[in-house]
């Protein structure tokens, strides 16, 4: 029986180091967290087109249409997370939100409208993300459980709604194609 210290371990300090990453990111580039969570939901949509889809050729367990509510609210909950950063919520507070936490925070004195505003988001996507829960359950009871096909139909299908924040998406590109170098063995590459 193997040891569940080492993928526990793993899981933490891979949470952790994304989560110094993002809070970097969204300080000094508040802006960009449509481009990664675009990015991040590409990935995982291109993943599950490979590994769970085979490029289509297996068909899926639930309808399209089973998936929808789940999609929108999915969708809508990491875009008003992402946006709540654009109203200087602070990055450890939006964590102790998006664990479905209390909160506490002193800095709130700098930016009270716009930090009220991005409390307000969080609050909502908190709600939303209840809501998603009980759509995913009832999609499950309904159709069964397969995770990994939900989990690559819900990014795949959740893809287009990114259109609406197409302009900021290719800006937030554009400036970390123009900013970004990175240097590989004494080689920089943009």
């Amino acid at each position: 029986m193997s040891s569940p210290i080492a993928p526990i371990l793993g899981v933490l300090g891979g949470c952790m180091g994304c989560m110094v990453f993002v809070e970097k990111i969204a300080k000094q580039e508040p802006s960009s967290m449509n481009l990664m969570t675009f990015s991040t939901f590409l990935f995982i949509a291109s993943q599950g087109l490979i590994f769970t889809s085979k490029f289509f050729t297996v068909p899926n367990k639930i309808p399209l249409r089973g998936y929808i509510p789940t999609v929108i609210t999915f969708f809508t909950v990491n875009v008003v997370n992402n946006q709540a950063l654009n109203f200087h919520v602070p990055v450890p507070l939006h964590i102790i939100f998006r664990s479905n936490s209390g909160l506490s925070y002193e800095e709130a004195a700098k930016h009270y409208h716009e930090w009220m505003i991005g409390i307000s988001m969080l609050i909502f996507a908190l709600l939303a993300s209840a809501y998603l829960a009980i759509c995913q359950q009832r999609m499950y009871e309904t159709y069964g459980k397969y995770p990994e096909e939900a989990m690559f139909v819900i990014h795949a299908v959740s893809l287009p709604l990114f259109s609406f924040m197409g302009a900021d998406i290719l800006a937030a590109a554009k400036k970390f194609s123009e900013v970004f170098v990175a240097v590989i063995r004494s080689l920089a590459l943009p």
